[in-house]
């Protein structure tokens, strides 16, 4: 069995995790990884696969944390070209807002 599942773990290196992909878009190969997800959450897949999926995990804290600095900025310039008072008129309406959503940006 441990022969076949690492086999198993070559196997998706090299079409998850090898190349520019898994850098550049962590999001895609997590949505590629649900595909295999049945081998995946084999317990011997994953202690081989922990460091791969690690880089995973910080690829997307680059990317959150980019997200996050660019909406605080624009954020910031909204709330200074308003004269310091902030007003939810350029925030778009939506029929699909959480309830809680809708009352924070009322």
């Amino acid at each position: 069995m441990e022969e076949i599942e690492e086999q198993i773990v070559q196997f998706l290196r090299q079409e998850l995790f090898s190349g520019q992909q898994s850098k550049d878009n962590p999001i895609q190969v997590i949505r590629e990884m649900q595909g295999w997800s049945g081998l995946m959450s084999r317990p011997g897949v994953m202690k081989k696969l922990q460091n791969e999926r690690s880089q995973i995990l910080v690829n997307l804290l680059k990317i959150t944390e980019k997200i996050r600095s660019e909406f605080d900025s624009r954020s910031e310039s909204v709330y200074m070209e308003q004269d310091d008072e902030f007003t939810s008129e350029g925030i778009p309406s939506g029929h699909n807002f959480k309830i809680q959503v809708i009352i924070l940006i009322k």
